[in-house]
């Protein structure tokens, strides 16, 4: 059975398995989600944060394209392209950021809750 990653629709090679496995690895380690809802929102940090990446490579390899032509020959699609994924990666990054600080938010709230159930007990 393929294996599909977020944001590509074509079938993902053992690298990029690895690498995803990695961060995903790597982010719940950091945030040590409790409850439904914190492990929803991890997930989607997870997602958020592997859309950067990939948005951000693809906006490094547009951009290498871009200097490598020649003066003369300007291609305003590819620039386009470049600007898009500069955009896309921009974006990801701010929504994980975000859903970041909501995770944040709700785990403290829950902690400060466990401990004044445990200082009432």
């Amino acid at each position: 059975m393929p294996t599909y990653l977020p944001p590509s629709r074509t079938e993902a090679g053992e690298f990029d398995i690895a690498r995803f496995n990695k961060l995903y690895a790597k982010v719940y380690s950091r945030f040590a989600p409790g409850t439904p809802d914190e492990e929803s929102l991890c997930n989607e940090v997870i997602v958020a944060l592997w859309h950067c990446r990939t948005f951000h490579a693809k906006a490094q390899v547009l951009g290498h394209q871009l200097k490598s032509l020649p003066k003369s020959e300007p291609n305003a699609a590819l620039a386009a392209e470049h600007r898009t994924a500069q955009r896309q990666a921009k974006i990801q990054k701010n929504f994980a950021w975000r859903r970041r600080q909501k995770f944040f938010t709700m785990k403290t709230e829950r902690e400060n809750r466990e401990r004044e159930l445990q200082a009432a007990a």
